[in-house]
């Protein structure tokens, strides 16, 4: 679970294989994307522009926002991801897996 930085919005990633994203004051998701196995965390970069998706199969995923479509990807361990966050300037993205390992890449 992620909050927008600017926006009324939220989201989340499941066991479903789904990403969502979520206004708040309706409490009803406005878009979901099914990607190709379990999320186990999210994060929004520090503008809101980028959202980025840890899995249970080891990869990372970037999504731009409005359509949550693949910006890039990268299989980064073989344990699942379990936390996932933006540096402040949002130039980096670091993983962590449950392997313990971290990880940190260009967001870009």
């Amino acid at each position: 679970l992620a909050t927008h930085p600017n926006q009324a919005l939220f989201v989340t990633g499941g066991d479903d294989r789904t990403v969502r994203v979520f206004k708040v004051s309706s409490r009803k998701p406005v878009m979901v994307r099914e990607l190709e196995d379990a999320v186990r965390c999210v994060a929004y970069n520090h503008d809101g522009t980028q959202v980025a998706a840890g899995l249970t199969n080891g990869k990372m995923m970037i999504l731009e926002p409005k359509k949550l479509e693949e910006v890039c990807s990268r299989h980064t361990r073989e344990q699942p991801l379990t936390d996932i966050k933006f540096s402040p300037d949002g130039r980096y993205v670091a993983t962590t897996c449950l392997d313990g390992a971290l990880d940190v890449y260009d967001s870009l």
